[in-house]
């Protein structure tokens, strides 16, 4: 799952047709929160997967208890 975070990333269609589905203006939504990337912390170093097309993964193993009663 990812979040579309800058401009370009969504054709401008798609924008059209979220607007008018959901009765919002997109234009509106980024006047409205400008300020929010004036004050944004520095992205932190691997977070943007999409750039280099990896992501680690954690992987869930059943391991037998060391301590298992019974």
């Amino acid at each position: 799952m990812m979040g579309f975070t800058a401009e370009g990333q969504l054709k401008p269609e798609m924008i059209v047709s979220q607007d008018k589905e959901l009765k919002i203006s997109t234009e509106d939504e980024r006047k409205a929160r400008a300020d929010l990337a004036k004050s944004a912390p520095p992205v932190q170093p691997g977070a943007d997967g999409w750039q280099s097309g990896q992501s680690p993964q954690l992987v869930l193993n059943r391991v037998p208890l060391k301590n298992k009663q019974g």
